[in-house]
């Protein structure tokens, strides 16, 4: 058994850390300087070296601080984890990639905006306090700053700053038996950063890893799981099972799922596992695992807590909870089918439903 954490710091936060901000603060003179020199020209200023040395030490501070604040705003999400809908549609996008989800971009243009006229407006009444600029003429010179300096690199995507795949990519064909390969393979997958410690199996066939995550890990994403399981196979030649233990659930992941979506996982990349996930039924839906060629996604965007009958034999009725049945589609290239149909059409059967994500339960009537 082995303990390890793995921190994903968003790029707008890494900014924030020493020894980095020792190469941002230099970056933001450099530009505040650039964009004050501009406005002083097109205002066609005379004596315009004194002016700008009157005013970029303002302009340069309050520009750092307004970054701050918008970090800050950036960070808050990071604190709203009490909901699966908040979290995969505005936490992780915001400190993953704000383009992932239509919630999490407006987010982080709105932060943007109000720093863009925080800058405007800081800038107007304080910055030029020192100088013979008229109304006019700092007005200009403000907007200009606002619109140039705001801080559009909190919309640059974190994920491209982390090769992932070339970190995974150099344990290819290790054994399930090598402890620091697997945990140094652990470490850098997805729910990594959520881990508690791992355990290996190997006493006997079949052998698997057991992840035990953090109790205070309430938002999962059952994609994101099926995920780090595809690459474990990839990666392990001789692994049969993976079982995530979180809270009091556990889910697990076989040979037999494997092969149900990747018929040989070894000869696929890491980046055509990356692909699966990028399609747009997973950006826009919920997924919750594979039934035989297909996918299960609920398209429906809220949680409806009671349970409804989603099928009947005559003798049980099976319910389903938390999602709405008329939007529970199974998806194969690109081709929709809804999950009632399916049933009735023998496409599916209804103990295929209890190994995926959906939470079912089987009564009498």
């Amino acid at each position: 058994m082995k303990k390890l954490y793995n921190v994903i710091f968003p790029i707008w936060l890494i900014l924030m850390v020493p020894p980095i901000v020792l190469l941002v603060i230099p970056s933001n003179f450099i530009i505040d300087s650039i964009v004050l020199i501009i406005g002083f020209k097109i205002l066609k200023l005379t004596n315009w070296f004194e002016k700008y040395k009157k005013s970029i030490l303002k302009v340069w501070i309050f520009g750092f601080i307004v970054d701050i604040f918008g970090s800050i705003l950036l960070l808050a999400t990071q604190f709203l984890g009490f909901s699966d809908y908040l979290y995969n549609n505005l936490l992780q996008p915001v400190a993953w990639n704000p383009f992932s989800k239509p919630l999490g971009l407006i987010y982080v243009l709105v932060v943007v905006l109000i720093c863009g006229i925080l800058i405007y407006f800081i800038n107007y009444l304080f910055a030029f306090n020192k100088t013979d600029l008229d109304k006019k003429q700092k007005r200009i010179i403000s907007i200009l700053l606002g619109i140039i300096t705001a801080p559009y690199l909190f919309m640059l995507p974190t994920s491209y700053f982390y090769n992932t795949g070339q970190n995974l990519e150099k344990h290819s064909g290790v054994y399930i038996g090598d402890n620091s390969e697997v945990g140094s393979i652990i470490s850098d997958i997805y729910s990594g950063k959520y881990m508690e410690n791992f355990e290996l199996d190997t006493k006997e066939e079949p052998y698997g890893v057991i992840i035990n995550y953090k109790n205070n890990m309430n938002n999962h994403n059952y994609q994101d799981l099926e995920k780090d399981t595809l690459i474990l196979f990839k990666l392990i030649d001789n692994i049969s099972y993976v079982e995530f233990k979180i809270n009091s659930k556990s889910y697990y992941f076989d040979k037999e799922y494997v092969s149900n979506i990747y018929e040989d996982i070894k000869r696929q990349t890491l980046r055509d596992i990356d692909s699966r996930y990028d399609s747009k039924y997973f950006k826009q839906f919920t997924y919750l695992g594979r039934i035989n060629e297909y996918d299960l996604f609920d398209t429906s965007t809220t949680c409806g807590m009671e349970k409804k009958e989603i099928y009947s034999d005559g003798e049980y009725s099976y319910l389903v909870e938390c999602s709405d049945i008329k939007l529970l589609y199974l998806v194969s290239d690109d081709k929709k089918i809804k999950v009632i149909t399916a049933l009735d059409k023998d496409i599916i059967k209804v103990d295929d439903l209890f190994k995926t994500g959906l939470k079912i339960t089987k009564e009498l009537k």
